[in-house]
């Protein structure tokens, strides 16, 4: 969504830095996408990743290992 926002707000690309990277997830089954969270995070113990819930969906921090932090935005699949 940075993409569109920096076209709409700032006409170009973004110009400050922002590091995350946000994905799409067309459900709105919080529990499913929770534990897909879970598993995930779990194959890389060593980043010690945690993740929270947002407004949009869920939210993993950045850390001093993973200097990016992901959003997760959870959209109703109307198809």
């Amino acid at each position: 969504f940075g993409s569109h926002l920096g076209a709409l707000r700032h006409h170009g690309v973004i110009p400050f830095e922002e590091k995350d990277v946000d994905l799409a997830v067309f459900s709105t089954n919080t529990s499913k996408i929770k534990r897909a969270i879970r598993a995930t995070l779990s194959t890389q113990p060593h980043l010690n990743l945690t993740f929270s819930e947002s407004y949009f969906g869920f939210q993993i921090p950045a850390t001093k290992d993973l200097q990016t932090y992901i959003d997760v935005w959870m959209f109703k699949n109307d198809a």
